[in-house]
């Protein structure tokens, strides 16, 4: 076409990395033709080739203690390529600035230690580089281009403790070269500081402890939060105002908040459960004071993160009425105690939830004190694999050790001891598939089958020869399936407090569960039968044929007939009998 150019052009521009500077004097090779251009000094990295046939060039880019650049750029006629360059540098990385400087004394040992580099490092060499002693639990956080590391303390440091920070020569940046930690040009060199944290103030409330831990994960969604302080507070000062819950958008938490004056300790728990995989700010207030009316410094903030995975919270015994339970006088294998200063009762001195909970007042008589409280009713707890449950108990520090204990197909297994070092409330949560268990009556070391029940409580004197226990709230946390039940099917008349509920999930493949409550009667056991039938009535499966307690109870249906064959898709019919009472309902199998 008239007027258009046979030659192009070429330009760009050169900048240093990090930051993005650009860079003045930068050589520039063009090949072939070996011509050469030096950027000006205005600040501006702009190189410029003019009349270039057009074609395949080489551009090569170097500059003073930088890596050289090179690229190959297409020349085309009557237009202009455009083609910018990053060097970073040639040297290796260093650091140039540390949160506290060395030598710093009286450091806040709430504070994180912080250290920018030179330039973009390798996350996990850092990391792996990184030493601290003494030994301090924390966690990393980085800045978003890799150039800032920060090392903050789970909970914090010691009090007037010096501490040596240091970063080994075995970091790498970016590009894979090692630290130069004493800066003399050549990578492979550690690089280490030295501070010192501030004394305690006695004249002040001052918390030493915390859960959860700052940047906690996977946290229960009705956990205990608890903060240790170092001495007595004026308990006025402890209310919603002064110690808060909040989404990252601000929405407070309800809260029940306690204080333990014999471990200067508040726990606070959520009056509903959290939300899944969400963020939570804990706040103290400078409202929290000493009797003498002294504050808290300034406030105290942390964050964690609830458990991502949602699951369905239920109780099986909320402890409003004791009729389930035994006296531990009652079991035989308790021995060991006083039985006048011994007692089990609700009570409404301390609850989580509702009006009341459990009080257990106990007396040893002297060494090899044991006592057991049996469950008269049997509550099954579903056996999933990842079903968790637990019991909240307020702990009176006696160093005594507490258990519960099961009851599956084959006899008596026993969960793990804990010993109370706790003054408060305090979940104790078990997975029922990966908790330790060790036999008890005709046990055998492991949990067997799907009806698993809690069977009762076990208090071994190892501590302290009396003290007082409150128990609340037996609750399970069963992971929820991403099929959606389906209700809505017929339903025959039930009598009052006789309940089947509609299986969960609904439709299911492979499995199923069954939820069913077994009214009060004049008899202690009343004979139950579950089946399942096809639409023809052509029985399928026995599932249960049993005397049972009065309770709540869930069954699991593998889908199998009684030959233990894997049944076809389609619509079930789920029967339960109790007594004369009988209940159907509906359920699908889809494959």
């Amino acid at each position: 076409h008239a007027g258009q150019l046979t030659t192009g052009a070429l330009a760009g521009i050169i900048t240093r990395q990090p930051g993005g500077q650009p860079l003045n004097g930068a050589q520039v090779l063009l090949q072939p033709g070996g011509i050469r251009y030096t950027t000006d000094f205005n600040n501006n990295g702009l190189y410029v080739f003019h009349d270039l046939e057009p074609g395949t060039y080489q551009v090569i880019v170097s500059a003073n203690n930088l890596e050289i650049g090179a690229q190959s750029i297409a020349v085309k006629a009557h237009d202009f390529s455009f083609s910018d360059f990053a060097l970073i540098s040639a040297l290796p990385p260093t650091i140039t600035d540390t949160l506290p400087v060395s030598e710093t004394a009286d450091y806040d040992v709430y504070e994180a230690i912080g250290v920018r580099f030179s330039r973009p490092m390798n996350r996990q060499s850092v990391e792996s580089a990184f030493v601290i002693g003494p030994a301090v639990r924390g966690h990393f956080i980085w800045s978003n281009d890799n150039t800032v590391v920060l090392f903050e303390p789970d909970i914090s440091f010691e009090f007037s403790t010096g501490y040596t920070v240091g970063v080994k020569g075995s970091a790498v940046d970016t590009s894979g070269r090692a630290l130069d930690g004493n800066a003399d040009g050549t990578g492979g060199d550690d690089f280490f500081l030295d501070f010192t944290t501030g004394d305690l103030d006695p004249t002040k409330p001052v918390v030493l402890d915390f859960f959860p831990v700052r940047k906690d994960t996977a946290i229960f969604l009705r956990d205990v939060l608890r903060v240790m302080f170092n001495q007595e507070l004026e308990p006025a000062s402890l209310n919603e105002n002064s110690v808060r819950l909040s989404e990252n958008d601000g929405t407070r938490i309800a809260l029940q908040i306690d204080y333990v004056p014999v471990s200067h300790s508040v726990t606070f728990i959520p009056k509903a459960p959290l939300q899944t995989d969400k963020q939570y700010f804990v706040t103290l207030a400078r409202d929290i004071r000493l009797p003498n009316g002294e504050q808290l410094a300034k406030n105290f903030n942390w964050d964690f993160n609830s458990q991502a995975r949602p699951v369905q919270i239920e109780f099986l015994d909320d402890f409003e009425n004791m009729f389930p339970w035994a006296d531990p006088d009652d079991s035989p294998f308790t021995h060991g105690t006083i039985p006048d200063s011994t007692r089990f009762a609700t009570t409404q001195e301390r609850f989580i939830s509702g009006t009341g909970a459990a009080e257990l007042k106990y007396q040893f008589s002297g060494a090899g004190g044991f006592l057991q409280i049996d469950r008269l009713a049997a509550t099954l707890i579903p056996a999933g694999d990842n079903t968790e449950f637990g019991i909240y108990v307020y702990g009176d520090h006696s160093l005594n050790e507490i258990r519960m204990f099961l009851q599956d197909i084959d006899g008596e297994e026993a969960l793990p001891w804990t010993i109370i070092s706790w003054s408060g409330w305090r979940l104790l949560r078990f997975n029922l598939r990966d908790s330790p268990v060790t036999p008890g009556i005709n046990g055998n070391g492991k949990l067997d089958g799907q009806e698993i029940e809690l069977a009762g409580l076990q208090l071994n004197l190892t501590g302290q020869n009396k003290g007082q226990l409150f128990f609340d709230d037996f609750v399970v946390s069963i992971p929820q399936s991403p099929v959606s039940i389906e209700s809505g099917y017929a339903e025959t008349k039930e009598p009052a407090d006789f309940a089947l509920e509609q299986n969960y999930p609904n439709p299911f493949n492979p499995e199923t569960m069954i939820r069913y409550r077994i009214p009060e009667s004049n008899e202690a056991r009343q004979q139950v039968s579950l089946r399942i039938f096809n639409l023809q009535g052509q029985h399928i499966r026995t599932l249960i044929d049993a005397e049972q307690l009065t309770g709540f109870y869930r069954v699991t249906w593998d889908g199998k007939n009684s030959l233990g064959e894997t049944v076809s898709s389609g619509l079930y019919v789920y029967q339960l009998t109790v007594g004369s009472h009988t209940e159907n309902k509906r359920m699908i199998l889809l494959k």
